[in-house]
């Protein structure tokens, strides 16, 4: 398993359990999308989900989300995980290849805090596998958003095959919001021709951190596990 070590010097407030949200091209498919559940002190959530999502084309696409992330009950320690495990083409209405479909995943989830609010993020780099029958065009595109600021987009990473592409390091962060709002988003682009089976798998990102300041400077350690589930 490659984690993402994010470093946050935060007060969380108290205890609840509340899950994420996903969203596929904008449409709610898990949790409350508008407004996703705030994670706190002592608090855990997971979502292992597989949805089906239909174009108007009617090219149709499998696509699996794994999360969860827990608030220790002490204090300041925050372990979790998300990952994209894969968009795979189911086929369509004719039995033929795909046109070119793009889905917009977004991995959702509200931390809390006291204090705090500013500090930088080192977001290295990625593997990707893109196969089963994917047309040539087809792509990844990795974003990592920290209450609306993008840590840097990564890829996109062309298929047929796999790639690691590199990071971006020392992005800058302040003025963070409270309730602090953190995207996992993943563009999956489907090049036209692709055939049933093909996929698209990961990214997952190498190790990455982000250190916040605040007037109370208490510690948060928190993992944000991304990785590519067997096929």
């Amino acid at each position: 398993m490659i984690r993402a070590h994010v470093l946050c010097m935060l007060l969380f407030s108290a205890s609840v359990t509340f899950a994420g949200a996903v969203t596929i091209n904008s449409v709610c498919e898990f949790g409350t999308c508008g407004s996703p559940d705030v994670l706190t002190l002592g608090g855990a959530t997971s979502i292992n989900q597989t949805f089906t999502f239909t174009f108007a084309n009617t090219d149709e696409y499998s696509v699996s989300v794994t999360f969860s992330a827990s608030e220790s009950a002490s204090c300041c320690a925050l372990t979790g995980g998300v990952t994209f495990g894969s968009a795979i083409y189911l086929g369509n209405s004719t039995h033929s290849a795909s046109a070119a479909d793009t889905l917009i995943v977004d991995i959702l989830q509200n931390y809390t805090y006291v204090s705090g609010g500013s500090g930088t993020f080192n977001e290295e780099g990625v593997i990707v596998t893109l196969g089963g029958g994917i047309a040539a065009g087809s792509s990844l595109t990795f974003n990592q958003l920290v209450g609306g600021n993008s840590l840097g987009i990564l890829g996109p990473v062309p298929g047929p095959g796999s790639a690691i592409i590199p990071g971006n390091t020392g992005v800058a962060l302040a003025g963070l919001p409270n309730p602090l709002l953190i995207d996992w988003r993943y563009t999956d682009a489907f090049a036209a021709g692709s055939t049933a089976g093909a996929f698209i798998a990961g990214p997952v990102p190498e190790p990455a951190s982000l250190v916040m300041t605040a007037a109370s400077l208490i510690g948060l350690s928190l993992f944000l596990a991304l990785r590519t589930p067997r096929r």
